[in-house]
C-alpha cells in the first residue's frame, strides 16, 4: 500500500472514499494530510460527510402511475389513477363471472397464417 503521494503543482488526484453504514444517520469525518516541501509542514484537511437512510417508496403519483386522469365516472374508469379522488381504480369487479366471460372475444376477422415460401416452391 502506498502511503506517500507526489502530486505536481497545480494538479489534482481523484480520491475515492467508500462508506458502509452501521446505522441510519449522518456521519462527518475529517481526513488529514501532511504537505511536505511547501516551506513548512502543515496539515491539509478534507471534510467529508455521508448520510445513510432506509429505502423509501415515492408517493408522488406522477412517478408511480402511468395512466392518470383528473376525474372520471368510477364505472367507466379501469386501471387508472384518479387524481381528484387520490385513488387507483381497478375497474369493474369480476366476482361471479366464469373465466370465459372475463376473456375478450376472439377476433374472427384475422387473416389466416400463410407461408410465403410455400407459394414460391409450388410455382
Amino acid at each position: 500500500m502506498q502511503t506517500r503521494w507526489v502530486i505536481p503543482p497545480q494538479s489534482s488526484v481523484p480520491l475515492l472514499l467508500r462508506y458502509r453504514a452501521q446505522a441510519v444517520g449522518t456521519v462527518q469525518q475529517k481526513f488529514t494530510f501532511e504537505m511536505v516541501g511547501v516551506g513548512s509542514e502543515r496539515p491539509a484537511e478534507i471534510k467529508c460527510s455521508a448520510r445513510a437512510a432506509e429505502p423509501s417508496i415515492s408517493k408522488d403519483y406522477r412517478n408511480v402511475f402511468h395512466r392518470k386522469v383528473r376525474s372520471r365516472h368510477p364505472l367507466k374508469t379501469s386501471r387508472t389513477f384518479v387524481i381528484s379522488r387520490g385513488t387507483f381504480e381497478f375497474g369493474p369487479l369480476l366476482v361471479g363471472r366464469t373465466r370465459c366471460a372475463r376473456l375478450p372475444p376472439l377476433r374472427s376477422h384475422a387473416p389466416p397464417l400463410t407461408r410465403p415460401w410455400k407459394h414460391a416452391e409450388q410455382a
